[in-house]
Formats: structure tokens, sequence, C-alpha cells
């Protein structure tokens, strides 16, 4: 369902002109607590009742988000807006999704008895060297199987 905001502020910003028509007319001399024929618009709580119509609202999305609805809307000859309405409205209706609440994973830490030589010491790039030489082995055992 569809709320315009406007419907509300409008609603909002009637009932504060009423209360502060009220309160002017209590400086004006009236008495404060004096019943008004005039009562200020309630504001209807239960959003079934809210007024349904449309909104003009600009978001900034990524061009090829864009290209892609524009491309349905053309290939389903319906306008832009509608098919942004319908990817909004079935992403509404998707449930939450809640949070996994798992044990924390904890990466075992290994101390040495003496401290490593920094020529042995694992680097990324030394990683990279072994699992390149090792594709390389892989690669050469391939070629020579007929």
């Amino acid at each position: 369902m569809v709320v315009e905001d406007s419907y509300l502020i409008r609603l909002l910003l009637r009932q504060a002109e009423a209360e502060t028509a009220l309160l002017l007319d209590g400086i004006q001399g009236e008495k404060p607590n004096a019943r008004k024929s005039r009562s200020a618009p309630k504001l209807d709580r239960n959003p079934e009742s809210w007024k349904v119509s449309s909104m003009k609202t600009t978001f900034d999305l990524p061009d090829e988000l864009v290209r892609e609805m524009k491309v349905q809307a053309a290939s389903e000859g319906r306008k832009l807006r509608d098919v942004a309405t319908e990817i909004f409205q079935r992403g509404l209706s998707l449930p939450k999704l809640q949070p996994v609440k798992g044990k924390r994973v904890k990466i075992p830490l290994f101390h040495g008895k003496k401290p490593v030589n920094p020529a042995d010491e694992m680097t990324p790039e030394k990683i990279d060297e072994i699992l390149l030489n090792q594709e390389v082995e892989w690669l050469n055992q391939t070629n020579e199987t007929p």
C-alpha cells in the first residue's frame, strides 16, 4: 500500500493552524478553555483509511538498473513508472530477513617455540608463487599423459 505523505502533512498543518488560532484567541482576551465552534481535524492513525494516491519522489539509481527497468517496460509495453512501482511492491512484500545468530568463528593462533626466520615466513607473494608452481606442475602432468 502506498501512503501519501503530503496528506499526513496537510492534516498535521491544519491541526497546528487550529491550535495556533485557539492560542491567539486566548491571547486576545478570550478564555483559552472556551469551546470553539471550529475544531482541529483529528489525525486518523489507522493506515487503512489513509488516502492512497501517488507521490513524486526522486531516486538516485545506478544507470544499469534504470536501463534494465526501461528495457523491461519497453518489452512489456508499459510505463517505466508502472514497472518501478511493481518492483518496489514486490520488494516490500518479501519477508524481512532475520539476522543469523550463531557462534562467532575463532581462528586458531599457533605459537611457535622460536621466532620465524624472515626467509621462511609465509607472505602473500610466497603463497602466490607456491600456487603458481603447483598449477604449472599440474599442467605439465596433464600434458605428459596421453
